[in-house]
């Protein structure tokens, strides 16, 4: 989530889930939406169904590297037959 988008929307409460421990300014390694030196602040609750949330983000991050492997494994594949092809189009001079 976009902590200082939410800020500047003056978006009056925000629910998370899960935290992402490596980054985000929601809370975890910086906290945007309760500072108070920002002209709003955000009415935060965290936690709501934790368990469930981190383990969809974990499944989602999870299949989505797996799908990127594959598909640059098959760009891989389709770039080595279209080289492939072309060596059988070439004609010595």
């Amino acid at each position: 989530m976009c902590a200082g988008a939410i800020v500047q929307a003056r978006i009056d409460e925000v629910v998370m889930g899960s935290m992402n421990p490596k980054a985000g300014c929601g809370g975890s390694i910086l906290n945007l939406l309760e500072m108070p030196e920002f002209n709003h602040q955000v009415k935060v609750t965290r936690g709501i169904m934790e368990e469930e949330c981190s383990q969809m983000l974990t499944n989602f991050f999870k299949e989505l590297r797996i799908r990127n492997k594959q598909e640059k494994e098959l760009r891989k594949r389709m770039a080595e037959n279209a080289g492939d092809s072309q060596e059988g189009l070439k004609q010595p001079f």
